[in-house]
């Protein structure tokens, strides 16, 4: 029995697993970070690990739309760490809190599974050899009536909005209540992984002051900063 796997009292208190250091490691597509500690969202540690998926995904012949809507997903689940505990808060009171890339709840749905496959549950491998596995066994995913279509469909999904991909992974896969919070990560990866270099959600590279000008002499009729 290791700490990934179902302890002999499910039921019990909620464990608080320590913080540590982010350590980086080295995969089959090539290196990235992983530990029990937060990733700041859109930090370089962060894109070495969405460049991570995405090369899994491009290996897999995935499109970077539904990479990107995983992506933005587990930004929301995991800060994208494949070593990442759920935080205990204040109202979790039994020990069956998620692990992982995509948070699988409770852990050992994951752990146990590693643990029979001599898979070590931090390693990013593991994770994705996981979600390789519910591709090809149908778990996990769910169709829904708005978003009807298999796991292996929707990775191969190029003609939708990436606000359509970023609903579609939540509410087949995740299978949560709101997926609003996934829309602006699953757009910035895409633009991010598609080549460009995109703003991260909430910033702007302007400063609110010329923001304000330009959008005010676009309402005369003027050019933007004159």
């Amino acid at each position: 029995m290791s700490e990934w796997t179902k302890p002999s009292d499910p039921d019990g208190p909620a464990i608080v697993h320590p913080l540590e250091d982010l350590r980086q490691e080295t995969g089959k597509y090539g290196t990235y970070w992983t530990g029990n500690r937060d990733i700041t969202d859109y930090s370089d540690k962060q894109k070495v690990n969405a460049e991570y998926l995405w090369a899994w995904g491009t290996a897999k012949g995935y499109t970077l739309e539904a990479i990107s809507g995983m992506a933005g997903n587990m930004t929301r689940e995991s800060h994208i760490d494949p070593g990442r505990w759920q935080k205990v808060s204040s109202g979790m009171t039994k020990r069956k809190q998620g692990y992982g890339l995509v948070q699988w709840t409770p852990y050992w749905k994951y752990g146990d599974w590693c643990e029979a496959q001599n898979l070590y549950p931090p390693k990013y491998d593991s994770a994705l050899a996981r979600i390789e596995y519910e591709i090809a066994n149908n778990e996990q995913w769910i169709p829904t009536n708005t978003y009807n279509l298999s796991f292996n469909e929707y990775l191969h999904t190029s003609n939708q909005t990436i606000e359509w991909m970023a609903k579609a992974f939540f509410y087949c896969y995740e299978r949560g209540t709101n997926a609003d919070s996934r829309i602006k990560p699953a757009e910035y990866w895409y633009e991010y992984l598609g080549g460009t270099t995109p703003t991260p959600p909430g910033k702007t590279t302007l400063p609110i002051w010329l923001l304000k000008k330009c959008v005010d002499n676009q309402r005369r009729g003027r050019g933007i900063f004159f």
